[in-house]
């Protein structure tokens, strides 16, 4: 079936523009029982408990059905490890790990140390790494200073990369810290760059140690470097490991009361722009769902006149210049509209501040207006051009922050929010693609054992925004006529896109702000896409078809967060693994039998995809849901070969073969192997499905193709091809060469058979020709080297002796007086095989020249050379 599902590779993808009822498809949907847990672990960057700091974990278990039980292990900056209690979790439950109080568990003399801060990974065994959601909330104690910072999935493939950000210092009195962990087993060195706006660099090297983090102040590397300019750009770049590596970078005041969060974004360059663009969209845009512009809505909590400075930062990371579109959708007390910023042309690496408040006015955006969608549009490739946006007074103790994202998904999962007599929170839903669609909230409380829905159909462009607290205070009803608890402080969250397309793939993103009233704070919070997973299984299977009949087989899918699995036809072509047995209707998937056997059925097509699919994917970003190409595949029985291993044999050899098909045992088996295989079978080898046979390959054949076929009761089955090959050696090489005292040149090569199997070329002969001046005979070297050597020098072995040991001899003496004298021979390497080239000798490499001569050197003594393949070997003569 794995040969079979290669081929499914090669058909043609379609992404289908009709809408999918996701609604039926997860009525039926269950946990999936056919993937087994396995190992998974996400990592957030940060955690601190210095002093004045404190940190909280918010895990959130997006399964279906089960308790997920998560082990969160603190590593100090040291890359030390301590082991906090294992959490077990309900499912679509939030529970939150305070640090501080786990710490002093397993290590009090590290609470409120200086020092005691880095990275988290959050281990658990699941059936997909998008099962949790994990944040850090990291703060600083009697201030309205906090941090979300999100756990990412960690790629165990070598990929080289970045992380990629923007820093900002508004003003005097701000601190900062850039803080980049390693999450590998392995020490990783990377290449720090520090830009100004206008891309001048300042590089310097970072060194990591397993699971290390470094924590360093950019505004000291900004003045070192003479950078002016209050922004510019980071970069962290490595050649490999890149999504091993997880960064954040932050800004506080604390005497303002000021903090941001800088994000910063992973780019290794393997994005394709098919992969990320959804829903309509034909160049790769970002948004940012929650702009606050100058005038704050009062929901937020503000002093009465505070006035904000909404601003968004881009930059360009590639060395080209790029044209960047940016859009404001803005809504407030007098409605609604939007707003085109002119075409921003950024020249290479450049960074750019766009100050949104002044701009307001002149791009018609009343002082009424609370809140902007920010669109940015790009020509260019995934990452090449990012983008943060904040808005803050002129003080920087009120603001807000929202971030940038590219990702639209039909299916989202958030953490933790929070309505009680200090915090409330917002929500704002977008739709980003360009056509209606209906938004499915569901926010889970009660343990995960109650849920309240709200379905909301949002217009291209436009957006669902809910003030959570009214929704509770008010007893508003939901879909479902339910409401919610008066009583209720917090719940966990999950957002749906009803009508998603062919691939899954939705236009929907979320973002959200919990205000803290106590401090008048803003935090946002973000929330998880979750992509789905073919399991590369189809219902049913295998599929019984008799011949002439028709039949369907459906893919089987998993929602990567929840881990429901539901059967899902998301192939857009169908192949058949042996049109000769199952014919396959290309777009639709109807099979007919045609001819007895089994036969492998399936396809590809494009499918959103996720964290959850580990294998097999080296693109794509940590916590983001490119559409890839997944496939599918299962087996339809009517009697047959599907494959034959290994495919190929060596003249002259025996080779044990399995066939693997169905419907061997159903009587009397012989098996053809065609011209020159005499095939031998032991009737305790042969099954249902598979048949171990010995072909034994005549010496004396020719090489080429085999039709294989089994006929069982009479019925001959489809033929599948096997190769028979004459082996040979190939690969000469050089394993080898040393320098010994007295002279010698002393190599060793190696080769290797064709077919990766030494055996094979046990008939083959290599061997050496050393071929001397003059005729043939003996050699007497020339005057004053004292030896004679046969003329030519022959010498080989069973080529099952894969090394040559090969010594070049100097003279057996030397005779006085010294003088000058030279002489070269060449030396031919060859095999002799009697099934390649009717058995002629054959070189394994062009001819070597071996140089030999005697020379007095500028220090008057006389010496010998000798000059093989770019080595040589000078020793002095004796008694001078």
């Amino acid at each position: 079936m794995k040969a079979l599902l290669t081929a499914f590779l090669l058909a043609i993808f379609t992404t289908g523009a009709q809408a999918v009822d996701i609604t039926a498809l997860l009525a039926k949907a269950k946990e999936t029982t056919k993937k087994k847990p396995s190992p998974h672990e996400l990592m957030a960057p940060y955690w601190c408990a210095e002093p004045g700091w404190h940190t909280e974990f918010q895990l959130r278990n997006n399964l279906l059905t089960s308790d997920l039980t998560v082990t969160p292990v603190l590593r100090l900056s040291t890359g030390q490890e301590f082991k906090l209690s294992p959490v077990t979790i309900p499912a679509a439950t939030v529970t939150t790990v305070d640090v501080m109080t786990e710490l002093n568990k397993v290590a009090p003399q590290l609470v409120h140390q200086t020092g005691t801060y880095g990275s988290v990974s959050f281990q658990y065994s699941s059936i997909s790494t998008a099962n949790l959601y994990a944040v850090a909330m990291v703060h600083m104690d009697g201030q309205p200073i906090g941090y979300h910072i999100d756990a990412a999935s960690i790629g165990k493939k070598s990929v080289g990369g970045s992380r990629e950000g923007i820093w900002w210092l508004p003003r005097q009195g701000v601190y900062d810290y850039l803080v980049i962990s390693n999450g590998s087993d392995k020490a990783i060195t990377g290449t720090l760059s520090i830009y100004d706006a206008a891309g001048k660099e300042t590089k310097s090297t970072v060194k990591l140690g397993t699971h290390q983090t470094v924590r360093v102040v950019v505004s000291q590397l900004v003045s070192s470097a003479n950078l002016t300019g209050s922004y510019g750009g980071i970069r962290f770049s490595v050649p490999n490991s890149a999504r091993e590596i997880n960064s954040v970078h932050f800004l506080y005041d604390p005497n303002a009361g000021f903090s941001a969060m800088m994000k910063m974004f992973h780019f290794d360059g393997t994005s394709k722009l098919e992969e990320r663009m959804w829903a309509g969209n034909t160049k790769w845009t970002q948004w940012a769902p929650m702009l606050a512009l100058k005038n704050p809505d009062p929901i937020v909590g503000f002093p009465q006149g505070t006035v904000l400075q909404p601003m968004v930062f881009l930059r360009n990371t590639i060395t080209q210049s790029v044209n960047v579109n940016v859009s404001i959708g803005w809504h407030g007390d007098s409605g609604q509209g939007k707003a085109n910023v002119p075409v921003i042309t950024l020249q290479p690496l450049e960074t750019r501040k766009l100050d949104i408040g002044s701009m307001q006015q002149q791009l018609g955006i009343p002082n009424t207006a609370h809140w902007g969608l920010v669109t940015v549009t790009t020509g260019v490739t995934p990452d090449d051009v990012i983008a943060v946006a904040a808005s803050y007074d002129a003080t920087g103790r009120y603001g807000a922050q929202t971030p940038f994202s590219d990702q639209l998904a039909d299916h989202w999962t958030g953490g933790l929010w929070q309505v009680d007599s200090t915090h409330n929170s917002i929500i704002a839903v977008t739709n980003g693609g360009n056509q209606p669609t209906d938004a499915l909230l569901t926010f889970f409380y009660n343990g995960g054992k109650d849920k309240y829905e709200i379905q909301k159909t949002i217009a291209p462009g436009d957006q669902l925004w809910l003030n959570l607290a009214d929704y509770i205070h008010n007893s508003t009803p939901d879909k479902n006529g339910k409401v919610f608890p008066t009583t209720l402080t917090s719940g966990t969250y999950e957002l749906r896109d009803l009508k998603p397309d062919k691939t899954l793939s939705g236009s929907l993103f979320e973002g959200k702000i919990i205000v803290d009233k106590t401090w008048g704070h803003l935090t946002y919070g973000c929330m998880t896409c979750c992509g789905y997973g073919s399991l590369r299984i189809m219902d049913p299977n295998p599929l019984v078809l008799p011949i002439t009949t028709n039949g369907f087989t459906t893919p089987v899918v998993q929602d990567n967060c929840s881990g429901a699995q539901f059967d899902y036809n998301f192939i857009t072509a169908w192949v058949s693994g042996n049109p000769n047995i199952i014919w396959v209707d290309p777009p639709g998937g109807m099979q007919t039998g045609l001819g007895g056997g089994a036969a492998g059925v399936g396809g590809s097509g494009d499918l959103d995809s996720g964290d959850g699919v580990d294998p097999g994917f080296t693109g794509g970003h940590p916590n983001a849901c490119p559409r890839q190409v997944q496939d599918s595949g299962g087996t339809t029985n009517v009697l047959a070969i599907t494959s034959i291993s290994p495919a190929f044999g060596a003249i002259g050899t025996t080779v044990p073969v399995t066939i693997t098909g169905s419907g061997f045992s159903a009587g009397a088996l012989t098996v053809s192997a065609g011209d020159g295989i005499v095939v031998s079978i032991d009737p305790k080898n042969i099954s249902d499905g598979q048949i171990s046979v010995l072909f034994i390959i005549d010496s004396s054949t020719t090489s080429g193709s085999r039709d294989v076929s089994v006929t069982v009761a009479g019925q001959k089955s489809n033929t599948v091809t096997f190769q028979v090959v004459c082996a040979v050696p190939t690969n000469f090489s050089t394993v080898s060469e040393v320098n010994l005292p007295e002279g010698s040149l002393s190599f060793q090569y190696t080769f290797s058979s064709s077919t990766g199997i030494t055996n094979d070329i046990a008939a083959c002969t290599v061997g050496e020709t050393v071929f001397y001046p003059g005729s043939s005979g003996i050699f007497v070297w020339p005057l004053p080297m004292v030896s004679q050597t046969q003329n030519p020098f022959v010498r080989s072995s069973n080529a099952t002796n894969v090394f040559i040991p090969d010594r070049n001899f100097p003279p057996t003496s030397y005779q006085q007086p010294y003088m000058s004298a030279h002489f070269s021979s060449t030396q031919r390497f060859w095999f002799i095989c009697p099934c390649y080239q009717n058995g002629a000798l054959t070189n394994f490499v062009p001819d070597l020249t071996i140089d030999r001569r005697v020379f007095q050197d500028s220090d008057n003594l006389w010496k010998y050379q000798i000059d093989k393949s770019g080595y040589t070997n000078i020793v002095t003569l004796p008694n001078q």
